[in-house]
């Protein structure tokens, strides 16, 4: 669980870091890319979480 939640504040610190740059077509697919992941994560989370 300890390495989900590195990723997760890896993948939203990225988020993050990319929401202050100019929205540009390469920025919004790399939000939508980074968005994905998160989204995986969280799924991964819960999955563990719920088999605790």
């Amino acid at each position: 669980m300890y390495e989900i939640e590195q990723k997760l504040v890896q993948v939203t610190d990225a988020i993050r870091a990319a929401g202050l740059r100019p929205l540009t077509r390469d920025n919004a697919e790399e939000l939508a890319r980074l968005g994905e992941e998160l989204t995986d994560l969280l799924e991964q989370a819960a999955d563990v979480s719920a088999a605790q």
